[in-house]
């Protein structure tokens, strides 16, 4: 297997017009979760939001493609975007910020995010908190979110109680 170095000097220096898009998905994905939108990486290309999203869902991208969104995630991934519900959006479906990701090896398909423990639990209670917020029936939530009424009490019994 090659390792990060010599493929990232493989594809800077002699790669093919076309490289895999495993590292331009998990930038953009990193973005979204801190709230950044593809509408807003897009304007900040000179893009169409259709072409950004299209790039989440590719097995190969340009390398100029690669380059852009490599370059976009390098500003923006330490500064907090503006979408609440973008960043509620990428939580949901599990994707990883850019702190958990290593620069060195985001590239790497058999990378894994440093995500620490119990990282699905902070975001399903604050879910629950911002459904419950809006009047969102309890039953309603637990269906929503995929967890019983009763995890659902007693995340708004730990948010009452000032308990963690």
């Amino acid at each position: 297997m090659r390792s990060v170095k010599q493929w990232r000097l493989t594809y800077a220096t002699t790669g093919p017009t076309r490289v895999p898009a495993i590292g331009t998905t998990r930038r953009i994905r990193a973005l979204l979760a801190i709230g950044w939108t593809t509408d807003l990486i897009a304007e900040r290309l000179g893009l169409g939001n259709y072409t950004v999203r299209d790039w989440l869902y590719r097995d190969a991208v340009y390398k100029s493609t690669a380059e852009k969104i490599a370059a976009v995630y390098d500003e923006w991934s330490m500064i907090v975007g503006p979408s609440d519900l973008g960043r509620r959006r990428a939580a949901r479906k599990g994707w990883p910020p850019p702190l958990a990701w290593d620069d060195d090896t985001i590239d790497d398909p058999d990378a894994k995010p440093a995500t620490g423990r119990n990282t699905r639990c902070p975001s399903v209670a604050d879910n629950i908190l911002f459904l419950a917020s809006w009047g969102v029936t309890r039953e309603r939530i637990a269906e929503r979110l995929g967890v019983t009424v009763s995890a659902v009490e007693r995340a708004l019994e730990r948010r009452r109680t000032g308990a963690a």
